[in-house]
């Protein structure tokens, strides 16, 4: 479930969606609502995916059976990165 650039192989802490249509989508374009707040030491950024990446092409392919809600929180200190996802069927309304 974890790896990959768009129709690359390099590992990366990507989710992927393998569906039962053989088609795979992943969180990696159509970002919206993009937010970066500051709070003490932590730079907390937010952001919507309304769709997907359907993989297998050389450029995006929106595909919204599902969408993501993200969140990065990063803390002033080495190695401190941690990611939060909620994903759901369907575009978000």
């Amino acid at each position: 479930m974890l790896d990959g650039i768009a129709d690359g192989n390099s590992p990366q802490l990507i989710p992927q969606l393998s569906l039962s249509d053989g088609a795979v989508l992943a969180p990696l374009a159509y970002f919206q609502h993009v937010k970066v707040t500051e709070h003490g030491n932590e730079t907390v950024v937010t952001f919507q995916q309304p769709r997907l990446d359907r993989l297998g092409r050389p450029s995006p392919i929106p595909d919204d059976r599902f969408s993501l809600t993200s969140t990065y929180v990063s803390e002033l200190r080495p190695e401190s990165l941690a990611r939060m996802s909620t994903r759901r069927r369907g575009p978000w309304t």
